[in-house]
């Protein structure tokens, strides 16, 4: 085991995380909300209805913009959506995302989800109901 010194960006406090939490970047779950409004959207809504809302509030916006939107139908699936406009056909993956308080964008890594391929990655602020595209989309 080692231990990682830490400052918390939030109340900027020390700590020290050991083993496998040397990724850990808040001090506690009362900072890491403060910090960055994450997972206050929607109180006592679970995670998983949490990402449809941001999957279907991207299609519908997809729908607007002329896109032809089809939705996965099992979690497992390499992508999120498919749309379809002129022919072409991309992959979208959605991410709920929440802007930290020095207005940067984060979002959840795709290190756990390494089989997941994508064209065009769609991140769903839900305060904010926002949604912005990488890379941007006509």
């Amino acid at each position: 085991m080692y231990n990682v010194n830490k400052i918390c960006p939030n109340c900027k406090s020390s700590f020290v995380v050991s083993g496998h939490g040397w990724n850990k970047k808040y001090c506690n779950n009362s900072c890491l909300i403060a910090y960055s409004g994450y997972r206050g959207a929607y109180t006592g809504v679970p995670t998983g209805t949490v990402g449809a809302i941001a999957e279907l509030e991207v299609a519908t916006d997809l729908m607007k913009k002329g896109y032809e939107v089809f939705r996965s139908l099992s979690q497992s699936c390499s992508c999120d959506l498919a749309i379809l406009k002129n022919k072409k056909l991309f992959r979208v993956e959605v991410k709920s995302a929440y802007r930290n308080s020095n207005n940067s964008v984060s979002y959840p890594e795709q290190s756990h989800n390494k089989g997941h391929k994508y064209d065009i990655l769609a991140l769903y602020l839900h305060r904010e109901n926002k949604i912005i595209y990488r890379p941007e989309i006509a």
